[in-house]
């Protein structure tokens, strides 16, 4: 995921554990239901009918999502948090 985001590539992803909170709906990429196959197909039409994820302005919106997120300032900043200092 992080590979397509840094290509500003949209993502589909199941709706589970980080993925959920990662993904930003109609934005970053679209989530399915797991182990949903008709919601997978769904959303499959759901992306190829967007034109927004197409758009050269989208890809740069999600390569800097990713960047946002998963810089090192922010990976140290996250750390720093979690154990207090």
């Amino acid at each position: 995921m992080l590979i397509a985001y840094r290509f500003g590539v949209p993502v589909l992803a199941a709706s589970v554990g980080s993925f959920a909170t990662d993904v930003r709906e109609e934005k970053t990429g679209l989530l399915f239901r797991s182990r949903d196959s008709e919601d997978l197909a769904r959303v499959i039409k759901r992306y190829f009918g967007t034109p927004r994820f197409s758009e050269e302005k989208s890809r740069a919106e999600i390569a800097n999502h990713c960047f946002r997120l998963h810089s090192w300032d922010e990976v140290v900043e996250e750390q720093s948090r979690r154990i207090g200092t």
